[in-house]
């Protein structure tokens, strides 16, 4: 045969070439070309797939737009915008800064929704929602090179600088933002209430006294950027804070005055802490002394202190005892001079104490046997 035949369906469009030159696009029907010395080369598409991926279509866009205006819808993205390509109302791609997108005219249900990179760095909310929904449809290899997924957990905040620069902080949830022309990097605060533990601390009272001092300290960050942009690490900021605390209000207190209120040490420590902290973005919940340790000989000599003073406290309440009984022993016997019934109820009572320790008793002349033989009274 002198011509070679081209048939074109329904659902189909060639792109035809001629010694590798581009010269048009056959539409459905059939098509009859003269066989020459010329090499000719013909590309069939499905038109119901969409989107026309071609790895030359910026070239035949630039140099053959009116021969194919007819058959394609074509965006042109400039360098500083990005597109999210939509195919039956899910999303496929993320087209990237510079690329072409084109689609068959008619084929299919498709949307390409185009943002200016320089209006906001943040992701549009609705992007991130229609991405999400598209699940396992969408292809990654694009956002993974033009988005920062961020997820902030419960009782964090992160910090986003760019281009190390701090722009902004995230409270929990889930964002993204575009990471094209420019370098994103996240620092991530825990705000939940902290504790440090600040032990064995030796510190010098006011009067000369050795001893060790343990403590503890809650706090949370308050102010994320203060605390950890300005700090290089915040809880060896906290912990000298009490440390230093610490020694300055036990150096000023004699050691009597030290085991006589603890929780008044406790307290002026807290509101130095408090003050300091508070400068570097920090909220103090509660500073705490746990236990103060003296040393050997120092707690020997307090024991043998508090020693003395219980037995001299015995010996005084021994004494009001004594006083006591020989006071209500003399309002007895007062009460008994002149009074032969009341005394004789005394010697019954005192015969029936007598008694209550002898296993036999014999008793002879009855009553009077018992008190005139047993107990000699006189008069």
């Amino acid at each position: 045969m002198l011509y070679k035949l081209v048939r074109v369906a329904e659902n189909q469009r060639v792109f035809w070439y001629m010694d590798g030159n581009f010269k048009g696009v056959l539409a459905p029907g059939t098509y009859r070309f003269w066989k020459r010395t010329q090499k000719l080369r013909f590309e069939s598409y499905d038109v119901t797939e969409g989107e026309v991926v071609l790895p030359n279509i910026r070239y035949l866009v630039r140099e053959h737009a009116e021969v194919l205006n007819p058959y394609l819808e074509i965006f042109s993205l400039e360098q500083s915008q990005v597109a999210l390509v939509s195919v039956n109302k899910l999303v496929r791609r993320l087209a990237l800064p510079g690329e072409v997108i084109a689609f068959w005219k008619d084929s299919t249900e498709y949307t390409v929704q185009i943002i200016d990179l320089g209006a906001d760095i943040a992701v549009p909310v609705e992007w991130v929602q229609a991405i999400n929904r598209s699940g396992d449809v969408v292809s990654l290899a694009n956002l993974t090179k033009a988005m920062l997924p961020i997820t902030v957990a419960p009782g964090h905040e992160t910090i986003l600088l760019v281009d190390g620069v701090i722009n902004r902080t995230l409270q929990p949830g889930r964002y993204a933002f575009w990471k094209v022309g420019r370098e994103l990097r996240t620092m991530a605060v825990d705000k939940r209430v902290q504790e440090i533990e600040v032990n064995g601390q030796e510190i010098l009272t006011r009067d000369r006294v050795s001893l060790r001092a343990n403590a503890s300290l809650q706090y949370r960050i308050v102010d994320a950027v203060t605390a950890v942009v300005d700090t290089p690490d915040v809880a060896a900021l906290a912990y000298r804070s009490v440390q230093f605390a610490l020694r300055r209000m036990i150096g000023a207190m004699t050691l009597d005055e030290l085991l006589a209120d603890k929780t008044a040490l406790a307290d002026q420590v807290q509101t130095q802490v408090t003050t300091d902290l508070a400068e570097r973005g920090l909220q103090v919940i509660m500073v705490g002394i746990k236990d103060v340790v003296l040393p050997g000989e120092m707690k020997t000599i307090l024991n043998q202190v508090v020693e003395a003073q219980k037995v001299a406290e015995a010996n005084a309440i021994r004494r009001q005892d004594e006083t006591q009984s020989v006071r209500a022993l003399a309002n007895t016997a007062r009460q008994l001079e002149g009074n032969a019934m009341m005394a004789r109820l005394k010697e019954l009572e005192a015969l029936q104490s007598v008694t209550s320790s002898v296993n036999t008793l014999n008793v002879y002349n009855g009553l009077d046997g018992v008190m005139g033989q047993l107990v000699n009274l006189k008069d």
